[in-house]
């Protein structure tokens, strides 16, 4: 008995390193599918009298090395505003930081 009590303090330590390392995750995915949309929209919408402003996350699912995310987007076109949709799907490589693999507007 003596023994798992000396091991409980261990156990939750763990159970804590484990517990936040996973929480870490998920603003790393969040983060490379913002930086995957911003790049995107800086290449394909950007021209004379078009302007975006990346709004806000709308959903998010992380599972294991995969996460989809979806991203709104306002396209401001000579003061007409329209907000568009990014799918971003995006992966843990072997280095264990996450990188965006596809990317979908909507």
């Amino acid at each position: 008995m003596t023994k798992i009590c000396n091991l409980l303090p261990v156990l939750f330590s763990v159970f804590l390193l484990v517990s936040c390392s996973i929480i870490a995750d998920k603003p790393d995915a969040k983060k490379a599918a913002l930086t995957a949309v911003q790049e995107y929209c800086e290449k394909n919408l950007v021209k004379e009298g078009v302007t975006f402003k990346i709004d806000k996350i709308e959903s998010s699912v992380i599972q294991g090395n995969e996460a989809l995310i979806k991203i709104g987007v306002k396209v401001i076109t000579n003061g007409k505003e329209e907000k568009i949709f990014a799918s971003v799907g995006c992966e843990r490589d072997k280095e264990n930081s996450w990188k965006a693999t596809t990317i979908s507007v909507q």
